[in-house]
């Protein structure tokens, strides 16, 4: 499908569903402020929504500000509701025009009470949401999101498992090798999985990267305990946050209580081999004040031998209503981790022993520091900033032997790879609602984005020569064995997009996205025992275009449809790398494409909650693995289906409220990624690496009181990992199949007052699975995902 075909197609959908439009009843809106009684203060993150249409709502900005559009004319009652507070509902009068300036009033409870009730109704509410059309600064009208809330989840928070805490998003492929839950590897839509390197990965808006364009690997994941939410936007993100295939996965953190000075938080998990996790928070307001500090501290021993690992993470914010209409914050975010890694596993050792270990002098560690500052203006009743300025201060360092598996670990030298990270960003968002004549309203964004990055990259011998300590010192830092290299980066991007409201149906959000990007590369490698210098610069400039459509088909249904450009720079990773395993093309070039979909969604008496969509994925001069080379293969293309529903029997029976609730949900992801236009004939055709053809993922929550359990289970198809779709695996087993698997999970919770236990079984019928062959760290080889694990913890808040 060309560009040009789908601006046919979306111009004719608009002209049809505008005539289909024209008979519809009327629509209006409604906007207001909500406050705290006892105090007057604004309150941030309020829940608004209608009554009689429970998929409208809104959540407050941070100065208690909201708006709903698309209702229907007549008296309607909105719910209000905000963590500390009572719920409570307003009537109000909803007419062609916007309804301003209503107050909700909401008066805090006592903090027990408070705690328990918002609690138990967080327990029932386990569907995953999506992010309203206009939200703060930012506009996902007509794109497929999903926000997934943390808080009433059934799962192992302790260690990050993506499986249970994302199992609601369709289609999430999910590499399992991390024991401890440090780092997040997943993607959706036939892309890489690892490290999140195709998301835009970002905590409260802001990058959390090592660089997002020259090497967009993380090897920092927040904490989920910390989190109140995950958002998950598709490709079509890629004008308001960048160019990614995989589009936005924005991580947020719990915001402070604003009805007291202090709240307290401790929570310990403690699990099979070796797993203990402390969690502390203290947060609260203190006069136009709000503070968060938390610390994380885990270590594990491993499921395999040599692989244990320890982790601390610490995080604190500062937030200053200066003004009614103003907000600063200030925070800043530690990490550090070191791990023992046991490298991989042959075929034929993982069918024999998948626990096991040749390798006990590989080692891993991370520092990671991001400092940000943040500021939220209201400029007007219809205009708002936010300004967003961050940094990075950063190093990972790999130490260990990277000859093949099936090859004895002789004592010899082991190879150091050091990379740091430095960065500075700054980012700037505007959005204006307007209105053009009686009937048509608008919403106007327009962004500007200044980032500055420089990476070093170290690779020689380690001077520990014949030890197995973690001693991450070069034996020649002078003159180092492999390579010493600076890649500097730079990026200057501006966006705009509009929302056309052209019937309280219909809107309509073209959009442009101009990047301007310089990397380069400034070092000197060896080869053949010469010392050989280095030095280029590579310029590039191009737009990125866009365009949704979202209608409202019923107060609480609505289809959507959405097309973007995106863009793959190369990784500073191709740039440079000595492993024995695999050489790089250096003619390697950026890969460019785009990403469309379209669904229908919604809720259904508050009984069913579905959406069901399907995707296409143009990706050129896609980067892979051919004949141990990694090289600009092919270009790809990814089709598919994305498909979520979730049912409350109990409700649909009118059963007592006495009887609990139980959701039944499942989602399938269906891909179809293939190589296409493929200069190599051997490879046309094939399906693309890492690429399942089905996921799904179901499972049943019961919730009554203070109790819920929740059971689930995850299919995984078959998957290849190399662009011939090898049907057997070379002797090193860097490539070849992963075969299908299937997996169980279970856990349970339950809160009695100011205290909630929780006890879980993961992988609970022992399966041997693995969802990766790695051909450098952590591997090479097979890496084993962790066998059946037992987890137990208690939390404490006061």
């Amino acid at each position: 499908m060309s560009f040009r075909s789908l601006l046919y197609f979306s111009a004719t959908l608009s002209c049809w569903l505008v005539a289909a439009d024209a008979f519809a009843q009327s629509y209006g809106a409604v906007r207001g402020t909500v406050r705290a009684a006892d105090t007057g203060r604004p309150l941030p993150f309020a829940t608004v929504r209608v009554v009689e249409a429970p998929a409208l709502g809104a959540v407050a900005d941070s100065l208690g500000h909201f708006e709903i559009r698309q209702v229907t004319t007549g008296p309607k009652h909105l719910e209000i509701t905000a963590v500390g507070y009572g719920t409570r509902q307003y009537d109000v009068l909803i007419a062609t025009t916007v309804a301003a300036g209503v107050e909700v009033l909401l008066r805090p409870v006592p903090t027990l009470l408070g705690e328990a009730v918002v609690q138990a109704d967080r327990l029932a509410l386990v569907a995953p949401g999506r992010l309203t059309d206009v939200s703060g600064t930012a506009i996902y009208a007509g794109r497929k999101t999903e926000v997934v809330q943390i808080e009433g989840l059934q799962a192992n928070l302790a260690t990050n498992n993506a499986r249970q805490v994302l199992a609601r998003v369709p289609g999430l492929n999910v590499i399992e090798n991390d024991n401890v839950g440090i780092s997040l590897s997943v993607a959706v839509r036939g892309l890489n999985p690892n490290r999140i390197s195709e998301f835009n990965a970002r905590q409260n808006g802001y990058d959390i990267a090592a660089d997002p364009l020259g090497y967009p690997e993380s090897y920092y994941t927040p904490p989920t305990e910390a989190l109140e939410r995950i958002e998950v936007v598709r490709g079509a993100a890629s004008l308001q946050y960048g160019p990614q295939f995989g589009g936005l996965l924005n991580f947020v953190l719990k915001a402070p209580p604003t009805d007291r000075r202090i709240g307290l938080t401790v929570r310990q998990t403690v699990g099979s081999f070796g797993l203990a996790n402390t969690y502390a928070r203290a947060a609260g307001t203190v006069g136009q004040v709000s503070y968060t500090a938390l610390g994380v501290f885990k270590r594990a021993d491993g499921w395999r031998a040599n692989s244990g690992a320890a982790q601390g993470t610490g995080f604190t914010s500062v937030r200053w209503q200066a003004t009614p209409r103003l907000t600063l914050t200030a925070e800043l975010t530690a990490m550090r981790y070191q791990q023992q890694q046991p490298g991989g596993r042959t075929d034929a050792e993982f069918a024999a022993d998948p626990r096991g270990s040749s390798r006990d002098r590989n080692w891993f560690s991370a520092n990671w520091l991001l400092p940000a500052l943040l500021a939220d203006y209201q400029l007007t009743d219809r205009t708002r900033l936010n300004v967003r300025a961050y940094g990075l201060g950063a190093s990972r360092s790999s130490l260990g032997n990277l000859t093949p598996i099936n090859q004895p670990d002789t004592i010899a030298a082991r190879a150091l790879l050091i990379d740091e990270y430095r960065n500075l960003g700054l980012e700037a968002r505007l959005l204006h609602r307007y209105q053009l004549g009686e009937h048509v309203n608008g919403d106007l964004l327009v962004g500007l984005r200044a980032f500055q990055g420089r990476t070093t990259r170290r690779q020689g011998n380690g001077a520990d020569l014949n030890g197995t300590s973690a001693d991450f010192t070069f034996q020649n830092p002078n003159n180092l064995e492999n390579f010493d290299y600076r890649f500097p980066s730079r990026n200057f991007a501006a966006f705009a997009e509009n929302r056309f409201l052209l019937t309280p149906r219909l809107s309509l959000t073209p959009g442009i996205r101009v990047e301007a990007i310089q990397t380069g590369a400034d070092g000197y490698y060896q080869f053949n025992g010469q010392r050989l210098t280095d030095s280029r610069t590579r310029p590039r400039t191009f737009p990125l275009l866009g365009l949704s459509a979202g209608y409202l088909l019923t107060e609480t249904t609505d289809f959507y449809a959405s097309f973007a450009q995106n863009y793959a720079a190369v990784n500073f990773n191709d740039l440079r790398v000595a492993n024995p395993n695999f050489q790089v093309d250096p003619n390697l070039k950026d890969s460019r494409g785009l990403s469309a979909e379209a669904g229908y969604r919604g809720t259904w008496r508050g009984i069913v909650s579905f959406d069901v969509g399907a995707f296409w994925l143009s990706y050129r001069d896609r980067i892979g693995v051919l004949s141990n080379t990694r090289t600009n293969v092919a270009d790809s293309r990814s089709v598919g289906a994305e498909t979520f529903v979730e049912v409350h029997p109990l409700r649909a029976a009118h059963c007592p409220a006495t009887w609990g609730d139980v959701a039944v949900f499942a989602t399938y992801g269906f891909t179809d990624a293939r190589y296409v236009r493929a200069e190599n004939r051997a490879i046309e055709g094939k399906t693309v690496e890492l690429a399942p053809r089905h996921i799904l993922r179901s499972g049943l929550t019961y919730k009554v009181g203070g109790f819920a359990v929740t059971g689930q289970g995850a299919y995984t198809s078959r998957q290849f990992t190399e662009a011939t779709n090898a049907p057997t695996p070379n002797a090193a087993a860097t490539t070849g199949p992963i075969p299908a698997y299937t997996v169980a999970d279970l856990s349970t919770t339950y809160a009695w007052a100011w205290v909630t236990a929780g006890a879980g079984c993961t992988n609970l019928l022992d399966r041997r699975y693995f969802t990766r062959r790695a051909t450098g760290y952590p591997g090479p080889g097979i890496l084993p995902s962790d066998g059946r694990a037992f987890y137990i913890s208690l939390e404490v808040k006061l």
